[in-house]
């Protein structure tokens, strides 16, 4: 455990599986650091247990990025981002330390396509509610921005 740290949580169910994600944040100068997630995952018989880990992994880091970095802002009617280079993306130092389990099952395959992008940026509004008892109700999420309760 992160000293400091809150725990959030955020859950799935599409293409029929479900996924559940708990995140470990801090909170500093309204700043929002994402140190772990943790992954559970139980979408039928695993055909590749690898491409799930992996594809969820992603997910979890494109969530993160969804809820602390991406926004679109319009100007006199002008969107002003263009292209990645104002529009942020996760970098690899951004990325938690992320852990997948793999629910034994003999039902169906299901997907898992984008899962856990879903879930992410609210479990990461649920752990900085813990940490500063702030709603975070639009994203990306901005302590400095919320009504306390």
């Amino acid at each position: 455990v992160t000293p400091g740290a809150s725990q959030g949580m955020g859950f799935s169910y599409a293409y029929e599986s479900y996924f559940a994600v708990a995140v470990e944040v801090t909170v500093v100068d309204d700043a929002i650091q994402v140190h772990r997630a943790t992954g559970v995952v139980d979408c039928g018989q695993v055909i590749h247990p690898d491409l799930v880990s992996a594809q969820l992994e992603g997910g979890i880091i494109f969530g993160q990025g969804a809820g602390l970095l991406n926004e679109i802002t319009v100007k006199d009617g002008q969107v002003q981002q263009s292209n990645f280079f104002d529009f942020p993306m996760p970098l690899m130092r951004d990325a938690p330390a992320i852990h997948i389990e793999q629910i034994e099952s003999s039902e169906a395959p299901g997907g898992i396509g984008e899962l856990s992008v879903g879930p992410t940026a609210p479990a990461i509004a649920n752990a900085v509610y813990q940490a500063t008892g702030k709603r975070l109700r639009s994203l990306p999420l901005r302590p400095s921005e919320a009504n306390a309760g």
